[in-house]
């Protein structure tokens, strides 16, 4: 099953940052084993399954995250949440962006390409709804962003952040969270 998901990727990766013609649809699959129970945003309408056994972070660390983002003037990400993985290895984060998801990709893919020459970037759907999707590694670490339109000026952002060994681990858990996310409920 890694295979399929390497697979996946890597078609994707062909598809490129840059295409605008016919999106791809892409299927998840969801093993609910894997992930924890429904988290619903009623403000901005829509729902995730984080994954499972993954403790929501506390508020000494969502203290520090707000002290770092306060830093970058991002007074434009709302609602966040993060969830810590078993032995703090990674993280998954969910939140609002109060931008237009077209300008959003836009700016993180040159902003990715600039920082990270090997980030993989990829436009798609999946169950009826847009995704724009960064993969890239670093210092041995593997993060997966992607930016789903909401609304006019609202995108929700997923953000998968963890070792590569970890990423090994959990491909299938990151499949399943990235799968549950609904829109409009």
């Amino acid at each position: 099953m890694k295979k399929i998901w390497i697979v996946v990727i890597g078609i994707l990766v062909l598809l490129g940052c840059s295409q605008k013609e016919q999106m791809p649809e892409i299927a998840f699959n969801v093993n609910q084993e894997l992930v924890a129970s429904t988290y619903v945003d009623s403000l901005f309408n829509f729902s995730y399954q984080p994954p499972k056994d993954w403790n929501e972070a506390d508020e000494l660390i969502m203290e520090k995250i707000a002290v770092q983002l306060s830093k970058s003037d991002n007074d434009l990400l709302k609602n966040l949440k993060v969830y810590i993985a078993p032995g703090e290895l990674g993280f998954y984060a969910a939140s609002v962006l109060m931008e237009e998801a077209v300008s959003v990709n836009d700016r993180f893919t040159a902003d990715l390409k600039a920082k990270y020459p090997n980030v993989m970037c990829a436009e798609f759907t999946s169950s009826g709804r847009y995704i724009y999707q960064y993969m890239f590694t670093d210092n041995g670490f593997v993060n997966i962003k992607m930016l789903i339109p909401l609304a006019e000026m609202q995108t929700a952002m997923f953000d998968v952040f963890m070792t590569q060994e970890l990423y090994k681990e959990q491909v299938h858990t990151v499949e399943s969270v990235i799968g549950s996310i609904k829109l409009n409920i």
